[in-house]
């Protein structure tokens, strides 16, 4: 079944005596714009701020209120959003099983360097221990006899050293996975539409002027920008490379970044 406004907007257009070439000129729309509105097919329609602003001159023109067709493409943008943020939750769950294993993977080859020095020591009592208290460092250079006492000694200097480092290691790869705010500089020279969302909400939607600009927000980040070129991205100061993800032809640029460092196709 046909939505009403589809069917209202043929009508009338074909009452007006409008073809869709001279529409387009009117309203300097494209031609290839008004086709997939008048057939629904959003997808094939450029990015939201210009859709809506394109679907209200149309609707202006012909004298119809626009407000069932925006209520269904605003349906289909969050639909569209939803399968975004799935797809951005799958990829963050990935990033944290290779951060995992990448930990794992760490503890394993320490425990298992100290367990061959370990197994050397005890291999070659030859020599005799000649200071009471030895320092983990001086056991990588030199062997030596020792005493129970002085073995479990060099066992916890050893343990501490070990979890200490697993500690930082496991820190540093865990890092990108906290909820952390980033500061993001926009810098723009021109103009350009821009969309961004963060992890919790959208935080920017509108057309940008010449000037820099200063968020806060929770990765993963999602850009939508109308005019690429006239837009540089700063992430906690460092810039974000996004110049493959720019359409040629459109300069429409769509992308995001998980940790503020590897950017994606959207």
């Amino acid at each position: 079944m046909k939505k009403t406004w589809i069917s209202k907007i043929k009508e009338v257009r074909k009452i007006k005596n409008l073809s869709l070439e001279e529409a387009s000129k009117v309203i300097n729309v494209p031609v290839a714009f008004l086709k997939n509105l008048e057939k629904e097919k959003f997808k094939k329609l450029p990015p939201a701020v210009f859709t809506k602003f394109h679907i209200k001159k149309y609707f202006d023109l012909l004298e119809v209120n626009a407000d069932e067709c925006l209520k269904d493409y605003e349906n289909y943008i969050s639909r569209k959003r939803k399968k975004n943020e799935d797809k951005n939750v799958k990829k963050r769950e990935a990033l944290e099983s290779k951060n995992f294993n990448y930990y794992l993977l760490v503890s394993f080859g320490s425990f298992f360097a100290v367990g061959l020095f370990l197994l050397f020591i005890f291999s070659n009592p030859s020599t005799e221990i000649t200071s009471s208290e030895i320092s983990s460092d001086e056991l990588l250079s030199e062997n030596f006899d020792f005493s129970p006492d002085q073995e479990i000694k060099i066992y916890e200097s050893f343990s501490e050293s070990l979890v200490q480092e697993d500690s930082e290691e496991k820190d540093s790869n865990f890092t990108v996975l906290e909820d952390i705010p980033l500061k993001l500089n926009l810098e723009i020279l021109g103009e350009s539409w821009i969309v961004l969302e963060d992890k919790n909400e959208r935080l920017l939607y509108e057309l940008m002027q010449t000037g820099s600009y200063e968020l806060r927000g929770v990765p993963p980040f999602s850009f939508k920008i109308g005019y690429a070129p006239a837009v540089k991205i700063f992430i906690s100061d460092k810039e974000l490379n996004f110049r493959k993800f720019i359409n040629r032809s459109s300069n429409f640029a769509s992308f995001y970044t998980i940790n503020g460092n590897d950017v994606e196709k959207n």
